[in-house]
């Protein structure tokens, strides 16, 4: 800990030389815009990542949303109390233990074509429907997503709508945006749409996924078939990465150039590797031995070829557990389900405590949300 006087002024001075810490408590005189300019001032020195407390001079419940607004962790006004310093603290840092506890499962094609966001979304809602807890499916392909085909939604907003509002983002900006899928699974769709720029803040990104951790269990990454640094971040902070392939020799370079890149970045060990629609040409294709053989990387599931089954969900706005709930491709995706959720199938009773809890929480949030009104 360190304490220096001089108020917000002597802050930005410190900061303008030296590296932002954890947590920032910082005293102001000013009001009115004179306060707003020294934030202006502040933020132009201060990491985005860190937590800003200010202790000010008004006693304004709209001053204080406003602050809120801008992304301040608490104001304080007047004297302020340990118990009150505490309590804060507890608050913002208690958050984040509970964020990182969610896992964040990225899908990553090797190329394009080969089935990485039908499988994304099928396992998403299969983590749902198996473990009875909230999923949250985000698709980042901005140009060419088709999440919400899938999912049959037509959705007013999208994921472009929370990224283009980097200074507004917040939960409740995101709650307006996702779509309830069904019980346990809601999404953030994509939208398709081929006018604007795809490229993404590293910064803006990343302070989404730190909302939408906290927003469910399991969040589940769509990415698109590129190559910049936010999905370069994206693939390095996940906590399970999922590469799809089909089994050929193309797809056996690109994903050992996927992997070789995420473990020179700290995140290739614990890849997963799916082969998608074997059997489509027996006789030329690579077998998931050579795959072993050549990468180092055995196949999690290998998920067989049947352009009925997946032509007739996306046709009908279907998830394939409807579709053909029997087949082999489903046996394959609840596996890796089963495998990508870090933990075993549950049984009936532990999956009905789970479903209670999952409907007392939304009771909950929507009893808190009418009080609010």
């Amino acid at each position: 800990m360190a304490v220096q006087t001089g108020g917000i002024q002597a802050a930005i001075n410190y900061l303008s030389a030296n590296e932002t810490p954890q947590l920032l408590i910082v005293e102001a005189t000013e009001t009115g815009d004179a306060l707003f300019e020294r934030i202006e001032a502040l933020a132009e020195v201060c990491d985005p990542h860190s937590n800003v407390m200010l202790v000010g001079a008004e006693n304004d419940i709209s001053l204080y949303r406003q602050l809120k607004d801008l992304g301040l962790a608490e104001y304080f006004c007047g004297e302020v109390t340990t118990e009150q310093i505490i309590s804060a603290i507890d608050s913002v840092f208690g958050d984040e233990g509970e964020v990182s506890q969610s896992r964040v499962i990225t899908f990553m094609g090797s190329r394009g074509g080969v089935g990485s966001s039908v499988l994304a979304a099928n396992v998403a809602h299969e983590l749902g429907q198996q473990y009875k807890d909230d999923v949250l499916l985000v698709d980042c392909d901005l140009t060419f997503g088709t999440a919400a085909l899938t999912c049959n939604v037509e959705p007013k907003q999208t994921l472009a709508d929370i990224l283009a509002q980097p200074g507004r983002l917040d939960d409740t900006l995101i709650d307006r945006v996702k779509f309830k899928v069904d019980d346990f699974m809601s999404l953030i769709p994509s939208p398709a749409q081929l006018a604007g720029d795809p490229e993404v803040p590293t910064e803006t990104f990343e302070a989404m996924m730190r909302i939408a951790r906290g927003m469910a269990s399991y969040v589940v990454l769509d990415m698109p078939h590129q190559w910049a640094l936010w999905i370069q971040d994206a693939l390095l902070e996940a906590t399970e990465l999922v590469l799809v392939t089909t089994p050929d020799l193309a797809g056996m370079r690109d994903v050992k150039n996927l992997s070789d890149a995420c473990k020179a970045g700290g995140n290739g060990e614990g890849s997963r590797l799916v082969l998608n629609k074997v059997g489509m040409s027996r006789k030329t294709e690579i077998s998931a031995k050579d795959f072993t053989a050549q990468l180092g990387l055995t196949p999690s599931v290998s998920i067989p070829y049947d352009p009925l089954l997946f032509g007739t969900a996306m046709n009908n706005g279907e998830f394939l557990a409807k579709a053909g709930k029997s087949s082999k491709v489903m046996a394959e995706i609840n596996k890796l389900a089963e495998i990508v959720s870090g933990t075993e199938r549950l049984s009936k009773a532990e999956l009905k405590a789970r479903a209670k809890q999952a409907k007392s929480r939304k009771k909950s949030a929507w009893s808190a949300l009418k009080f609010a009104k």
